[in-house]
């Protein structure tokens, strides 16, 4: 690897440090209690010194985790042979069964730092999101990177990281799943990328299973996970259709080869979506049950109907504060409110209209290019 080389990766990582470290600092500041008159303080914090969490399934998600580092699974003890929580639903309480990448993430941070220092449970979750969340700037920068410049890496890992919709929801005190949510995705399409790029095959075989590992802590994460496996699926089919529309030889003549795994194991695309199909539902099976994923579209679909629950007139609803549940606004604050980035609306959410704009000229771009492809002949190449 010649010096020049080195140097370009060695500038690409202080970016990434300088840009991870940026977007962690702010959302630490949600621990800052400085801006509230000292008398006043203490009305927001608990009786251990730390700020409260700021929403209700935090403290559900601190209590699961508590109980596996106590108890060895997610509830306070077992019923039946499955981990059962008697504080849900109480008296008879509820099954404990919960998606446990948080618990998991959160109990290794809770070893990682008592090794250096004595730190309780309830600050490591208290932060952990405000350090899980950053990572998203990572996938984002060589992503884009790749395509463009460092100027243009730099620019789209701050605009992930910083999106208002998920800073609203990975500051320090907000301790839930969200964290994972744009995380993992980035990984993986970063590492699918890789996959079907790596010329060598040992490459392609590791970035394969790192596709695969990503996938399957992504289904340990958020039961959304399957919405992400079906954008990479409608990705592989148009890739592929593309690629026989503008005629790129994806898909090289068998007589060319010695064996049918020679000619199998040298087509880039089809050798990794193939091996990541297998292999990922086989992963996917053996983590979450194969019923689950065979069931998991049909759910997700089913999903859509519970908005209904949060439009209940009967009272007490706890559904009214679910987020979630709420049909979201495409745009706050009219016209000038377009050019603000904020959580209230789904234009908003992602940063503003210009950030839209950007992404629609982004868009074209990329079209044009392919246009121009059309005429291009790459047989032989």
């Amino acid at each position: 690897m010649d010096k020049s080389k080195i140097m370009s990766i060695l500038k690409s990582v202080a970016i990434i440090l300088v840009i991870v470290c940026f977007v962690a600092f702010l959302r630490f500041q949600a621990a800052d209690l400085s801006v509230i008159p000292a008398d006043q303080q203490s009305y927001y914090k608990d009786a251990s010194g730390l700020p409260y969490f700021t929403e209700m399934d935090s403290y559900y998600n601190l209590r699961m985790t508590e109980n596996f580092l106590e108890y060895g699974h997610m509830g306070d003890t077992i019923k039946n042979g499955t981990p059962w929580d008697t504080l849900s639903y109480a008296p008879e309480g509820r099954s404990a069964e919960y998606k446990p990448m948080i618990v998991y993430v959160t109990a290794f941070l809770y070893y990682i730092s008592n090794i250096f220092s004595d730190v309780s449970l309830k600050e490591v979750a208290f932060f952990v999101s405000a350090i899980v969340a950053p990572l998203a700037a990572i996938p984002a920068f060589i992503i884009v990177r790749r395509l463009t410049n460092n100027y243009g890496g730099a620019t789209a890992a701050l605009i992930v990281a910083l999106a208002p919709n998920y800073f609203a929801h990975t500051f320090a005190g907000f301790f839930d799943t969200d964290m994972f949510n744009v995380v993992l995705p980035l990984f993986l399409v970063l590492f699918f990328i890789e996959s079907i790029r790596s010329s060598k095959l040992a490459y392609r075989i590791v970035y394969i299973l790192l596709t695969i590992i990503t996938m399957v802590l992504f289904s340990l994460a958020w039961d959304g996970y399957v919405f992400y496996i079906g954008m990479l699926v409608i990705f592989m089919i148009v890739y592929l259709l593309l690629g026989f529309i503008l005629k790129l030889d994806l898909i090289k003549p068998r007589k060319n080869y010695s064996n049918l795994l020679s000619w199998f194991t040298d087509q880039k695309e089809i050798f990794s979506i193939v091996l990541i199909a297998i292999i990922g539902f086989i992963g996917l099976g053996l983590t979450n049950g194969f019923d689950s994923i065979i069931q998991a579209p049909m759910n997700l679909l089913g999903a859509t109907q519970i908005q209904s629950a949060a439009n209940a007139a009967a009272y007490p609803n706890v559904f009214i504060s679910v987020a979630e549940l709420q049909i979201p606004s495409l745009l706050t604050g009219g016209i000038s409110g377009a050019f603000s980035a904020n959580s209230g609306g789904i234009i908003n959410g992602v940063g503003g209209i210009v950030a839209i704009f950007g992404a629609f000229f982004i868009l074209i771009l990329f079209a044009q290019r392919l246009w121009k492809l059309r005429s291009f002949n790459a047989r032989g190449v």
